[in-house]
């Protein structure tokens, strides 16, 4: 399928895997993160337009993001979801305008849902938005409590990733692989890369080719040819860091997962969705701290905070067995995980079903 793009943020691409009839509801996904490369955020987008597509509602998805959105294309809508991943804080360029789309949604009377959220300290002109979004499903209680703070009718909902479709050959193998994963923080990139040489571990970042046809836009194939580029010439010459970040990333989500599962011991990431993989696969892993408190607030929620470290620790060890005893994986451990990521698959279930429900009863039969 081709994009019918255009310069402007209001940049549309249909995602219909079905036929779309005159009586089914249509939804505007903003927030389509399979552009900018990232394993998690390009799984993110693929459980969204599943789980709309069982439910019977088409997706028309927005790429760009901008400030020159024409707010009088929302009235075509039934709905608007916004992927909230990374875009309610106060260093978010996105805030303002999901800000502004809610207002306007609440104007025109369609309804406007915030899915994945993570919500942190934001602006005053960013708060005055939150009232009026119809709901926002936040991945930890910490974004709960402040987006309820801010007004935000607001409910809980883990990571959507929790919930991606296992193929049935793909399983976590016990085994004496370790992996480092890279951080969101250029700083903690560039630590956790020197982790990784120093313990002769392999660095695998979760930077990925961008997930869109090539010859869909203009921008697609320049992002695309970006990265297999310099993929290629960090293969060439690996071993710094500026190489090895995209040298070593792996071109799909699907080969993530299967290094990731394949006979690992465990996972040391600096990225939410590298735990939120790992704890769907059931491979034991360390955290370390990200951008903002998400991190932390996944662990809390399912009672997994110990497996938190801090970047200090990373700085000043030296051999792997140092960590080995923080990262191994317990009865009480694996208990929590399964019960944590159970109630994950749940939640993520209903949000849709509310969202589905809630557009669908706007939109007339005919």
């Amino acid at each position: 399928m081709r994009d019918h793009h255009s310069e402007a943020w209001f940049h549309l691409q249909s995602e219909r895997t079905f036929v779309a009839g005159a009586s089914r509801p249509k939804v505007l996904l903003i927030g389509d993160t399979r552009t900018v490369g990232h394993q998690g955020s390009a799984l993110v987008v693929q459980v969204i337009l599943h789980e709309f597509e069982r439910r019977g509602v088409d997706v028309i998805s927005s790429r760009a993001v901008g400030s020159g959105f024409d707010l009088a294309k929302l009235s075509s809508f039934d709905g608007v979801v916004i992927n909230g991943e990374g875009a309610l804080h106060v260093r978010s360029p996105k805030a303002l305008l999901i800000s502004r789309v809610a207002r306007q949604a609440r104007e025109i009377g369609i309804p406007c849902f915030v899915l994945n959220g993570v919500v942190d300290e934001c602006e005053e002109e960013v708060i005055k938005g939150f009232p009026a979004l119809t709901a926002v499903f936040c991945r930890e209680r910490r974004s709960l409590d402040r987006a309820r703070s801010y007004g935000a009718s607001a409910k809980l909902c883990p990571d959507v990733t929790l919930s991606i479709d296992i193929p049935a050959n793909l399983e976590w193998t016990p085994g004496n692989k370790v992996f480092v994963t890279d951080s969101t923080l250029n700083s903690a990139n560039r630590t956790l890369h020197a982790f990784a040489r120093r313990t002769h571990t392999p660095f695998l970042p979760m930077r990925t080719r961008p997930q869109m046809p090539l010859f869909s836009s203009k921008k697609a194939f320049l992002r695309i040819m970006k990265y297999e580029v310099r993929h290629k010439i960090g293969n060439m010459v690996p071993g710094s860091f500026t190489a090895d970040r995209f040298g070593c990333a792996v071109g799909s989500p699907d080969a993530f997962l299967r290094a990731i599962a394949d006979g690992t011991k465990l996972i040391v990431s600096g990225r939410f969705h590298g735990v939120c993989l790992a704890m769907r696969l059931g491979v034991p892993f360390l955290a370390v701290r990200t951008i903002t408190h998400k991190m932390e607030g996944l662990l809390e929620d399912a009672q997994l905070s110990h497996k938190l470290i801090d970047m200090d620790t990373v700085k000043s060890t030296t051999r792997l067995q140092a960590l080995f005893a923080l990262g191994a994986w317990s009865d009480a451990d694996e208990t929590r995980r399964r019960s944590y990521v159970a109630s994950a698959e749940k939640a993520i279930a209903a949000c849709f079903d509310e969202v589905a429900a809630n557009i669908s009863t706007r939109h007339p039969l005919v």
